[in-house]
């Protein structure tokens, strides 16, 4: 993964399915960077064929009683069927994260 988190900086990225034997690519620039509270970027595939076209994700992050609230948002998407691929996407990204930040060892929540 490629970053540079400032309005105007790009972003690319590379996923890879196991289930599937699939490399996608995506990236996007960053429009909003507003530590610690807000992040607002692109996304869009990096292939020829990609029918979704740019979506916009805004990121939000407020205190709740101690530990951090995220409310995350993606649109527009050209229909259902892609707007269920990518929550499916996004769902399977922030288990994986919980379960990182829930692993005993050197982790942000041991230091």
């Amino acid at each position: 993964m490629a970053t540079d988190p400032r309005p105007g900086g790009g972003w690319r990225a590379r996923i890879r399915s196991a289930e599937y034997g699939v490399d996608r690519r995506m990236g996007g620039v960053y429009r909003e960077v507003r530590p610690p509270s807000r992040l607002v970027f692109t996304y869009r595939w990096e292939e020829p064929d990609d029918e979704v076209g740019e979506t916009v994700v805004t990121i939000t992050f407020a205190d709740a009683d101690g530990k951090t609230e995220m409310t995350f948002h993606q649109g527009r998407f050209p229909d259902e069927t892609e707007r269920e691929g990518h929550r499916y996407g996004w769902m399977s990204a922030f288990e994986d994260l919980a379960a990182a930040l829930d692993a005993p060892g050197d982790s942000p929540r041991s230091r």
